[in-house]
């Protein structure tokens, strides 16, 4: 008899770059506190069905199966459905769970779905609740027909019951599946509670299916035949077809109520009462703490290229910031003291703004420390760029992060409110970046880019999905974008997926490398709250620590900053019109 409680069934197809993260993901619920004792006491195990990937997905599962935290099924390309059925037979409990390598699970697979199923006599199938991934928390949760929001008794599966799925079948077969099950009364139990995190949009794996084949409809008028010989009547207390399935909300439906953002966002207190301009063209958002020093350069900057109206949140700020931003006519606050990091760095409250500010309109997102460069910055408006944007069919601009820092020591490069930051900080790199990536980690929709002076000075040597020593520079943002709540946004807003990219690229002249960098390097390490417990900013205090003489500025490496037709001719800025690709060391 098996120890096994639940086998997991996790079905993939050239998905290298999200395997990992998925395993670890039910490796550490079914370690938890829950129902399930984890892996460790043998009670969960993982199987991983790959379903003829050509990507690096077998030798990633080879380290899995190693490590003995997977089982692996191999086969060739058949599709989920028969994927599915694979890692079913090779189930050794006597529970079925079954996850898309894309998707998420919550705790209460394990807290409270997982404990019904081993009550007496209990249900067949237990089902709770989805919720888009891409609403970050903030979307209605709702029922609808998905395998990985629910668990299923292992003997569904077999041929004498509801049996295994329809294998004819490459898309639309847990309907057909679940429709047997309805048809032959199999009892199921909901609960209120969220199970499933879905990835929903393109780059969703359910999106690389074609379109529904043919053959369903020959299986859906199987299931009508079916119903017609006899299964047409309810059982009492056995609920409808729509109650079974489920209903998802309607798309519009999907986007977070004001009042749902609301409840769940009160840490964001608004400080001024001015009314909303409607016919700002180009809206800034920005997230600041103590940057008094540099907001009138940075709001200057935004308001000469074209932004009209910014929302600015302030993370306690206690240097006269908030005194600042309220003096401006153009400028509306918000304040909250709860954790930067929790947050993901304040993107999440970025989000609740752009939820009710940017909603398809032209927004920028830039630090106080960043100053926006576009194709044409000088000679046309952003607003005008924008238009050429939407021309072209675009929701989005990335731009390349260019480091700008000081000719001499850095200590002496002592900035004063209100000046140029050019004047202090001009040199830059002129190979900004050192590694390229098609793909970053499970970001897909456009490039990525590392290094920098700060990969040169401060960094290892090589970046990629896992650096030599956990610390690396990233240099791609997408600072410009008509917003849409469908938009998967990072934390930092670094990538930004279901999104159209512009073949146009920007940069942004980041200038943090200042005289003060190495007291605010030592506040940030005290507060951890920036990426992987402020790692960056231990970096330059161990650099900049007992030493006067520490400069960036190297004769090889170093470029003085001439305009943004500098950077066009170095490769990092690109106009639509320009298709050549960034050239760039590996």
């Amino acid at each position: 008899m098996s120890d096994r409680v639940l086998s997991v069934i996790i079905p993939t197809f050239n998905a290298a770059n999200l395997l990992p993260a998925t395993i670890e993901h039910v490796i550490d619920l079914a370690s938890g506190p829950g129902f399930a004792a984890g892996l460790a006491a043998g009670a969960v195990e993982i199987i991983v069905v790959d379903d003829g990937s050509t990507d690096e997905t077998s030798e990633l599962l080879d380290r899995f199966v190693t490590l003995g935290l997977v089982r692996a099924v191999r086969q060739q390309n058949r599709g989920v459905a028969a994927a599915r059925n694979a890692g079913i037979r090779a189930a050794a409990a006597s529970v079925i769970g079954m996850l898309d390598v894309d998707d998420r699970w919550t705790s209460a697979i394990f807290d409270v779905l997982l404990p019904s199923m081993a009550e007496p006599e209990g249900p067949a199938i237990v089902q709770g609740r989805l919720r888009d991934l891409w609403d970050e928390g903030l979307g209605p949760a709702y029922e609808s027909i998905n395998l990985g929001s629910g668990l299923f008794r292992r003997s569904l599966f077999d041929d004498g019951d509801v049996g295994p799925f329809d294998e004819r079948l490459r898309r639309l077969e847990d309907y057909e599946w679940l429709t047997r099950a309805y048809d032959l009364r199999i009892p199921k139990r909901r609960f209120d509670c969220v199970t499933l995190k879905y990835r929903r949009g393109p780059d969703g794996l359910t999106a690389r299916a074609p379109d529904p084949d043919p053959l369903f409809v020959r299986v859906h008028r199987d299931t009508l035949i079916r119903r017609r010989t006899g299964l047409a009547h309810l059982p009492a207390g056995f609920p409808s077809v729509k109650e079974y399935f489920g209903v998802p909300p309607s798309e519009a439906d999907r986007r977070p109520s004001r009042a749902t953002r609301d409840s769940q966002t009160a840490d964001l207190r608004r400080l001024d009462s001015d009314p909303v301009d409607d016919a700002a063209t180009v809206r800034g958002f920005m997230c600041v703490r103590n940057e008094c020093l540099r907001l009138p350069a940075a709001l200057r900057h935004q308001r000469e290229i074209g932004v009209s109206e910014f929302f600015v949140i302030d993370n306690g700020s206690t240097d006269g910031s908030i005194e600042w931003l309220l003096a401006q006519p153009d400028v509306h606050v918000w304040q909250t003291t709860d954790s930067f990091a929790e947050s993901r760095f304040g993107t999440d409250w970025m989000l609740s703004l752009l939820a009710d500010f940017g909603v398809d309109r032209w927004c920028t997102v830039v630090d106080a420390d960043e100053l926006l460069v576009y194709p044409g910055v000088g000679q046309i408006s952003l607003p005008d760029f924008c238009a050429t944007l939407d021309r072209e069919g675009a929701n989005a601009m990335l731009a390349i992060m260019v480091d700008l820092y000081p000719h001499g020591v850095l200590r002496d490069a002592v900035y004063r409110s209100g000046d140029d930051p050019l004047n202090t900080c001009r040199w830059f790199d002129r190979k900004v970046w050192t590694q390229q990536s098609e793909r970053f980690a499970e970001h897909q929709g456009h490039e990525s880019f590392f290094g920098g002076v700060r990969q040169r000075v401060f960094g290892a040597p090589t970046v990629g999905n896992k650096p030599d020593d956990g610390c690396y520079f990233t240099l791609n943002k997408v600072p410009l974008f008509r917003y849409n709540p469908a938009m998967r946004i990072s934390p930092s807003f670094h990538w930004m997926d279901s999104a159209h990219m512009s073949s146009s690229r920007g940069a942004i002249l980041h200038w943090k490398f200042t005289a003060n960098l190495e007291v605010a390097a030592v506040h940030e390490i005290s507060r951890g709250e920036h990426w992987d417990g402020a790692s960056q900013y231990r970096r330059y205090a161990d650099a900049l620590t007992g030493d006067p003489s520490f400069a960036l500025f190297d004769a090889e490496h170093s470029v003085e900053y001439q305009g943004p037709d500098q950077l066009e001719d170095l490769g990092i800025l690109r106009a639509s019109s320009v298709p050549e690709p960034l050239e760039v060391t590996r």
